[in-house]
């Protein structure tokens, strides 16, 4: 996914139609272990259409400032008109951001870095606009073999057209925990963990 990745307004708008049904928890999970509270200033880098700014623009009220902050105008686009108007949206690749230094308490970012294509460089960007005392907290899809429902989205995708899996593929590194640690050091992050998030998801079947 180059830094000019652009969505057509179709496809955004499938985008947020579709994702928040297996993403909504995840969300509402990294937006509440973030740790965010009332005054807090925080940038949701690679907002997409602000699925997670939905859950962390409560958090920072009645005295804080939330920012998403994303590549694609057209969903931001979408961002603007689905979110609470407190928040502030900024269309920006992840890898050169238009903040100054030491700006944000938190930088959380859900499902970005493992699409970025110098992902350290994103998370350095995200070690310049945290204070000193800022946490990033940020999520990827778990390895191979710890994700059954990318799993059985590769394996129908292969049925129909293996050339289709490639973006799936792509959103599973294939060691994340190793991903997210080296890429973080690399950055200059001097404290880092990792874990497993896990949360069921429901999805209805499909109807013809």
């Amino acid at each position: 996914m180059p830094s000019s990745f652009q969505l057509a307004q179709h496809q955004a708008t499938a985008y947020e139609s579709f994702t928040h049904v297996f993403m909504e928890e995840s969300a509402r999970l990294l937006a509440t272990g973030a740790l965010i509270s009332a005054g807090d200033v925080v940038l949701d880098l690679a907002c997409g259409t602000g699925l997670v700014a939905r859950h962390a623009a409560a958090l920072v009220k009645p005295n804080g400032r939330l920012v998403g902050a994303d590549i694609s105008a057209t969903m931001l686009e979408i961002a603007r008109t689905s979110t609470d108007s407190g928040v502030e949206w900024v269309q920006s690749p992840s890898e050169d951001l238009p903040f100054d230094d030491n700006t944000f308490t938190h930088v959380i970012c859900q499902q970005g870095f493992q699409f970025f294509v110098d992902p350290v460089a994103a998370m350095s960007e995200a070690t310049r606009v945290l204070r000193p005392t800022g946490v990033l907290i940020t999520t990827v899809w778990a390895t191979p073999g710890h994700n059954p429902y990318i799993e059985n989205q590769l394996e129908l995708l292969a049925a129909l057209d293996p050339s289709l899996a490639a973006s799936v593929r792509q959103a599973t590194p294939a060691d994340a925990d190793e991903f997210l640690r080296s890429t973080a050091h690399k950055a200059g992050f001097e404290s880092v963990a990792v874990t497993m998030l896990e949360h069921d998801v429901d999805i209805a079947d499909f109807k013809p």
